[in-house]
């Protein structure tokens, strides 16, 4: 990896928002990517939340729905780290929100998983499918239920989300959130018509 490369990736990575601008600047190819996993200079600091950094990139034009070898888009790393400033501003560069990773999670899934409901309330505004299910046919609510986030999963039951859905071995939320005995989830998915 030539030396610019490697200044650019780290200056991403580690919030170097003035060497970055130089490198823009000077004109260094965006979308190029790093080796080992395929990640643009955005997605490195859409992960860490460096919304200076996303700015300059998006409005120099950089590939908002750019993917890593994993599949995964600077929105998502973004959702998943609960970066909202950065979340906003891929959304209003037009990143295809309901766009899945490679085991099918999309960024809704990601910020459901990790109880960023503010991000989750700004992706589904911009669209995002709260019943889209992964590859194992889990869904944004069993997350939630799964991982204790009660804020979370009152939000998407608010919104219809269906609570008696099942993943790929016949589980629904009521039984993620008993699993880690999650007991206010437990009560209120029975308020909302889970079935035992």
């Amino acid at each position: 990896m030539s030396e610019i490369k490697r200044s650019w990736f780290s200056s991403c990575e580690e919030g170097k928002t003035k060497t970055v601008k130089n490198l823009v600047e000077d004109g260094f190819d965006l979308n190029t990517r790093t080796e080992d996993d395929e990640s643009t200079g955005l997605i490195l600091a859409s992960e860490k939340g460096y919304a200076e950094i996303v700015k300059t990139l998006i409005v120099a034009g950089a590939d908002v729905s750019a993917k890593d070898i994993d599949g995964n888009s600077a929105l998502m790393w973004a959702s998943s780290g609960g970066h909202l400033e950065t979340v906003r501003m891929i959304l209003k560069a037009k990143a295809r929100v309901n766009s899945p990773n490679k085991t099918g999670e999309t960024a809704v899934i990601l910020a459901a998983f990790n109880g960023h409901l503010e991000i989750l309330k700004a992706l589904i505004v911009a669209g995002a499918d709260i019943n889209i299910t992964n590859n194992n046919e889990e869904n944004v609510l069993m997350f939630a239920s799964f991982n204790g986030y009660l804020e979370t999963a009152k939000y998407l039951i608010k919104l219809g989300i269906d609570v008696n859905a099942k993943d790929l071995e016949g589980k629904t939320a009521l039984e993620w959130a008993t699993s880690n005995e999650h007991v206010e989830i437990v009560g209120m998915l029975l308020e909302a018509g889970a079935e035992k």
